[in-house]
């Protein structure tokens, strides 16, 4: 899996861990929900770093910690995460 892929995987779970529409994380980071979605899907290859950090604002996350806590979840629950 590539790094683009697990970024999208860990802001559309913790997006929806905080209750919150892909169309309202867009209004508070100033993108559009079009680009929210495509870094969620993992299409956009290298985001921008002000997307990122606007992001890692608006969710109240650390995206560094995220990408080392991913690795350690199990494959259920990493599996889980695409059906939804």
């Amino acid at each position: 899996m590539e790094y683009f892929e697990i970024l999208g995987i860990i802001v559309c779970e913790m997006r929806k861990e905080k209750k919150m529409s892909r169309k309202t994380l867009a209004m508070e980071t100033g993108y559009s929900s079009t680009q929210i979605g495509r870094l969620e899907r993992g299409k956009i290859k290298n985001p921008a770093y002000k997307m990122i950090a606007e992001i890692e604002k608006v969710l109240d996350i650390n995206m560094r910690s995220e990408i080392e806590n991913f690795a350690n979840k199990s494959d259920d629950k990493i599996a889980g995460i695409y059906k939804n």
